[in-house]
């Protein structure tokens, strides 16, 4: 997805390459599909400051670039990472696995997380079955 970002190289256990190996996360790794609050964060701050550096050399062009980017950037954490449910901005995991509980024991249910909140027949996941009603966040 255009203007996010993910860490590379974390795994259900341990998140490393953030810097933030006790920071939670979803269980099941999504590399590629997922969008981490904290690193979009971060390129928010890094293109602001990109922009006030080419600034501070008089590269104006670069400087607008920079800031346009920071826009996109914040646009995306907005749109992507907000849970209006809890009222809290959140990682986007992706594709988890929800319990359910039969006779037998737990079951793991396939799920595709749905950004937009819609849910049942007249919202078809990847799978074409309808999605189900429950939220992308960590």
């Amino acid at each position: 997805m255009p203007h996010t970002f993910s860490w590379r190289g974390r795994t259900s256990q341990e998140n490393l390459p953030s810097g933030l190996d006790d920071y939670p996360r979803a269980f099941i790794v999504n590399e590629g599909y997922e969008i981490h609050l904290d690193l979009q964060s971060w390129m928010v701050e890094f293109s602001h400051f990109m922009s006030a550096y080419a600034d501070l050399l008089g590269d104006l062009d670069s400087s607008l670039l920079y800031l346009q980017r920071a826009t996109l950037i914040t646009h995306e954490l907005h749109s992507k990472l907000y849970n209006a449910n809890l009222n809290l901005h959140c990682d986007y995991v992706g594709f988890q696995f929800a319990p359910i509980i039969t006779q037998e024991g737990k079951v793991a249910e396939p799920i595709e997380w749905r950004s937009d909140y819609k849910c049942g027949k007249g919202a078809l996941n990847s799978l074409r079955e309808g999605a189900k009603c429950t939220h992308p966040y960590s």
